[in-house]
């Protein structure tokens, strides 16, 4: 298949495109930085740097392709929240996701399949049960980027097939939070985050991936799906794991209102917020998770 991955340079994207060329599939990397364009992935097909701006060039590079993968954003985590801040976010996906959306309409052969990134943020947060692909959003700022996001890619439905991917935290030792939030344990002052009773939707980098994969490659898949592993857990079970798995104390904990204070509206949204999380729909597709707990994962992560 001939995929298109536009945010290649990310943790997913270039991960992704390595899966893609090692099962014999041709990859093309687009990306706004092309100084890390430039230095990364040195075996896909082509590396073409985009603005994320203009649908007419988009056209020529995706038509006649089977897959697009639009993983383009301005990071979540990266800044505190600023109105300013907050503004680029929701500008830089949904900019760039209408302009893909208007590429798939001008191309005389469009591409089959375009799949879309999201967050599992664009829920209704929730401290019992469990949220599906069929829950509706919340009212708070993430649920916002997450609707303005899918909301651009709407119109690709028209005249392709229009995957959303709603994916968790994303576990990778080399990227990603999972570093961050394991460096108290590394000096023997771990802990959980708030109350701990808030539930994390995770997923470990490789079933990411495979899910990505498996969603692109089976063409009766359509529309919403949670990327997050079966089991999600509590910030204490998730503190208490990974003591376990670093031999390391998990008994501190960082209040709630001590995150606020240094992070602002993010910390509420992204470390005090539940997530109750699950695959539904991947499950009910016979998906395959290679690390559906928490302990086999950071296992595999982590030694």
């Amino acid at each position: 298949m001939k995929i298109i991955i536009i945010g290649v340079t990310g943790l997913i994207g270039s991960r992704l495109a390595s899966s893609l060329i090692a099962n014999g599939h041709q990859v093309t990397g687009l990306s706004r930085n092309p100084g890390r364009l430039s230095t990364s992935q040195p075996f896909l097909t082509d590396k073409i740097f985009w603005n994320g701006t203009d649908p007419q060039s988009l056209v020529r590079i995706i038509e006649g392709a089977d897959v697009v993968v639009n993983l383009a954003g301005e990071s979540i985590a990266g800044k505190r929240w600023t109105t300013g801040q907050k503004q680029k976010i929701i500008t830089s996906r949904k900019t760039t996701t209408l302009a893909v959306a208007k590429a798939f309409s001008l191309s005389a052969k469009p591409p089959k399949t375009l799949i879309q990134a999201s967050a599992t943020g664009y829920y209704k947060p929730a401290s019992t049960g469990f949220i599906t692909e069929s829950d509706g959003p919340g009212d708070h700022f993430l649920s916002e980027v997450c609707r303005v996001w899918e909301g651009a890619a709407a119109e690709v439905s028209k005249v392709a097939r229009l995957i959303i991917i709603r994916t968790g935290v994303v576990l990778d030792k080399k990227g990603g939070a999972l570093p961050q939030m394991i460096m108290p344990f590394r000096f023997f002052a771990g802990g959980h985050i708030g109350n701990g009773r808030q539930v994390i939707p995770w997923i470990h980098i490789q079933d990411e991936i495979e899910a990505i994969r498996f969603l692109a490659t089976r063409s009766t898949t359509s529309g919403v799906y949670n990327l997050t592993a079966p089991e999600p857990v509590t910030m204490k079970i998730f503190a208490k794991t990974t003591g376990k798995v670093l031999k390391s104390p998990s008994w501190l904990h960082v209040p709630g209102f001590a995150l606020k204070i240094l992070m602002g509206e993010m910390a509420q949204e992204l470390l005090l917020d539940s997530y109750p999380v699950i695959p539904e729909r991947l499950l009910e597709e016979d998906f395959h998770f290679g690390f559906p707990s928490l302990e086999n994962a950071l296992n595999n992560l982590l030694k």
